[in-house]
């Protein structure tokens, strides 16, 4: 009985906590978590709408779809759920890998290119049929401030950036996603959705985590500290891109900035 006395209060306090102004968001905090630890999905939280507070636990639902299908309207994805308990525990959906994950852990974004390393992703550009559209993970020759990023964003959406090289604890570069119409991995919405900083945006989200998250940012491969750092320097190492073709990886592999271009799947095409 004493245990069940300490720990209704602690609810309590638990459903109050305030995270960056905004009620206390599972989907905020660890939606845009696993959004970050996996890169090869495209992840979708409701934002506070959508969580249901439970017995000494939240729960919210995600939509995780992979790049292939960019649609989201259309594409079949699958619902799943996060949760955390009263003692601050998080529980994460399975994530497996997908055909990106290999050019992930290869990721070496931020380095000069190897010698004939361009010319080989030309041959592979030139192989692609002229109207196949493809899934690529662009890598940077050096780290740069998003400004300076040589990529057309029309909105959020493509602003599909690397922030790290790879990671010990992930085998994988930390990720970050502005998400469908550029403001759902922020849950908020406004005129200036697709145009925000997308470092502005991981740091305000990065914000709000302690010490005491650290366990549960980990049973993802997240170390608070890397993502600290990330946050600190300020630089993009890459990016992916989900709807581009041949000749605008050719285009790519010329600008003095790209490492390198990886094409990493084919997009479908849509059924009519």
């Amino acid at each position: 009985m004493a245990a069940l006395v300490l720990m209704v209060p602690a609810y309590v306090w638990l459903q109050n906590e305030p995270r960056l102004g905004i009620a206390p968001n599972p989907a905020f905090t660890w939606g845009n978590a696993l959004q970050v630890a996996y890169p090869e999905y495209q992840i979708r939280h409701g934002g506070p709408y959508e969580m249901t507070p439970g017995f000494f636990r939240y729960r919210t639902l995600v939509e995780i779809e992979t790049h292939a299908s960019t649609d989201f309207s259309e594409s079949p994805r699958r619902v799943a759920e996060i949760s955390q308990n009263i003692v601050g525990e998080v529980t994460y959906p399975t994530m497996g890998p997908t055909s990106m994950t290999p050019f992930l852990s290869g990721f070496k974004g931020g380095t000069p290119a190897r010698s004939g390393e361009k010319e080989q992703a030309r041959t592979r550009a030139r192989s692609v049929p002229a109207r196949q559209r493809v899934i690529v993970l662009a890598e940077l020759a050096a780290p740069l401030p998003e400004p300076q990023v040589p990529i057309h964003v029309d909105s959020g959406e493509w602003k599909r950036y690397f922030l790290s090289g790879v990671q010990p604890s992930s085998g994988k570069p930390l990720y970050w996603w502005p998400g469908w119409g550029g403001c759902t991995a922020m849950a908020i919405s406004g005129v200036f959705c697709g145009t925000r900083n997308v470092i502005d945006d991981y740091r305000q989200w990065l914000g709000q985590f302690t010490d005491g998250d650290s366990d549960a940012l980990a049973e993802i491969g997240l170390d608070l500290k890397a993502m600290k750092a990330a946050a600190a320097e300020g630089r993009i190492y890459g990016f992916l891109h989900t709807d581009t073709g041949p000749d605008e990886i050719l285009d790519l592999l010329d600008l003095p900035e790209i490492r390198t271009v990886h094409i990493v799947e084919t997009v479908p095409e849509p059924e009519e």
